[in-house]
């Protein structure tokens, strides 16, 4: 507990003895002068709560020593008690008030008299020291307040500033612009209403931001927590580029790239948004990737796509102990018939061959052009019989499939020649599957083609 400071002034020491003795209690901390000059120095470093100060004194009187003391900043308001065992006249106890003295007592005093009026002033003294730490508090409030006024001040003068330089760049960027906080759009410009085909900037200003994306993405994942996240770093690292869908007021789908960018507004921030169209780059990416995997002739897969995702199926069986079923098939006499209807005709019976082969294959079914006339599907989850019987149909199919025309003449079918191999019994890789079911086909055609041939084990 800090203890309140008393100060008593006498050049007598029995009289400070007697002074301390009647004083002395834990919460006050009695400090003695024997002079004036003394009480004057202690005065300059202590906090007093009152002091109680002698009349008579060589060199230097109480009166002179009180108003002394007061004289400073520090001390204008300290409470002064003279103590006198000489005079008790009134023209003796009115010097006292007259120098500042809040009371004037008579040697010797009663003591409950003394302690009570000690209390008095040292309760005022703990109420001002509590006034003072409120206004002090009061006075930081204030000052931050004003800070913060003035930095606000700052911060839209620079805003004034820079809108004036930008906003002819902002409005005449063919790029949607606008600037949002976390929710609300503040701003955007003639790209941004023409992109997502609001009727004026008005009704596009009143839109919630998170209105501009559907309610999930492709991979299944919230918009509200995408955006949400990239908004976040976005604030957290300066800026954040991604790509997502959004959504017309057309209700149509469409991908675009947002670019947030972090704009500093005094503790907080605002993202000025980028947003790009980018279908005609996803359609431009997606025929790339389409020409990297599939045939171009026919559609299906191509002979790299084969063998990157029969590796994956077979690795999926080892793990699960799925069965794994391949068909190789091969059409039949091919080279004859291009050598008699040439190779255009030719190309309308892969091209037939490749739709047939998509049309009776399962979701999870990978068909692919091998090369030249040879086919393979890889049949996941399928055991040695059902892939044998679904070779069988797929042989009957083309047996039976309608005769097509090429340059006004009917052009024959051409059947076709299968071989299966299957996971593991005929290999445990790519290259020891798909030489059991080339195998498997080479018998098939040795045999008198139009017909499905399973490998062997020694076939491996």
């Amino acid at each position: 507990m800090e203890r309140t400071n008393i100060l008593i002034v006498d050049d007598d020491p029995v009289s400070l003895t007697v002074l301390e003795k009647m004083l002395e209690r834990e919460d006050l901390n009695v400090v003695k002068a024997a002079s004036g000059q003394e009480a004057l120095d202690l005065a300059e470093n202590i906090d007093f709560a009152l002091g109680l100060i002698d009349v008579q004194m060589p060199g230097m009187t109480g009166f002179e020593a009180a108003g002394k003391i007061r004289e400073t900043i520090k001390n204008m308001e300290l409470p002064v008690i003279f103590v006198s065992a000489v005079s008790k006249e009134k023209e003796f106890v009115l010097q006292g008030y007259e120098s500042g003295a809040v009371d004037y007592l008579i040697k010797p005093f009663d003591q409950f008299q003394l302690t009570s009026k000690v209390n008095i002033f040292c309760q005022l003294h703990e109420q001002k020291k509590l006034l003072e730490g409120k206004n002090s508090e009061l006075a930081q409030v204030n000052k931050q307040l004003q800070n913060e006024i003035s930095e606000r001040k700052t911060i839209e003068k620079k805003l004034k500033d820079s809108e004036t330089k930008y906003r002819k760049l902002f409005e005449k960027s063919n790029d949607a612009l606008l600037i949002t906080d976390k929710t609300r759009v503040l701003d955007c410009n003639a790209a941004m209403v023409e992109l997502f085909r609001y009727k004026s900037k008005a009704f596009l200003l009143k839109t919630h931001f998170f209105e501009f994306f559907p309610a999930n993405q492709p991979d299944g994942e919230s918009s509200e927590d995408k955006i949400s996240g990239m908004m976040e770093m976005a604030i957290r690292e300066g800026s954040q580029k991604f790509e997502c869908m959004s959504i017309r007021t057309d209700d149509k789908e469409f991908p675009t790239e947002v670019l947030m960018t972090a704009i500093p507004m005094g503790k907080k921030a605002v993202l000025h948004t980028v947003m790009r169209d980018i279908t005609k780059q996803k359609e431009s990416e997606q025929i790339l990737i389409t020409q990297a995997i599939r045939d171009s002739l026919t559609g299906l897969f191509n002979r790299r796509y084969l063998e990157e995702s029969l590796e994956r199926e077979i690795s999926k069986a080892q793990r699960h102990g799925n069965a794994l079923s391949i068909i190789m098939l091969d059409a039949d006499h091919f080279k004859q018939f291009n050598d008699t209807y040439g190779h255009l005709a030719g190309d309308i019976i892969l091209r037939n061959l490749g739709k047939r082969l998509v049309k009776y294959s399962r979701k999870e079914d990978i068909a692919c052009r091998y090369g030249g006339e040879e086919f393979v599907l890889v049949l996941p989850g399928t055991t040695l019989d059902v892939a044998y019987q679904r070779a069988e149909d797929l042989r009957a199919i083309i047996e039976n499939d309608k005769k097509m025309e090429y340059k006004q003449q009917v052009l024959p079918i051409v059947t076709i020649s299968l071989g299966i191999a299957f996971y593991p019994n005929n290999g445990k890789t790519v290259n020891e599957l798909m030489n059991a079911a080339d195998k498997a086909l080479y018998r098939a055609k040795e045999q008198g083609r139009n017909q499905v041939v399973i490998a062997d084990p020694e076939d491996d």
